[in-house]
């Protein structure tokens, strides 16, 4: 169980870093998909959120946490 908690935790950063890098390569950014309070085209931003960040920096500090704690999480 542990095993495939650890794959879907490093399959969900790996999408995270996929999608910074495709806004990079097309140097353009997915923050208009984020959560837009009080408009109803906003409600898209729940589900794309969690995958987007601000910059590479970002990701990165996130990446570790992400790792252990969605394994650990995943794994229980």
């Amino acid at each position: 169980r542990f095993v495939r908690a650890a794959l879907a935790s490093i399959a969900f950063v790996a999408i995270i870093w996929w999608i910074k890098l495709i806004e990079t390569w097309l140097g353009t950014s997915f923050a208009g998909l984020g959560v837009r309070p009080g408009e109803w085209s906003g409600l898209v931003g729940v589900l794309a959120a969690p995958v987007l960040h601000g910059s590479p920096a970002h990701v990165l500090s996130n990446s570790l946490p992400m790792l252990v704690l969605g394994t650990l999480t995943l794994a229980v």
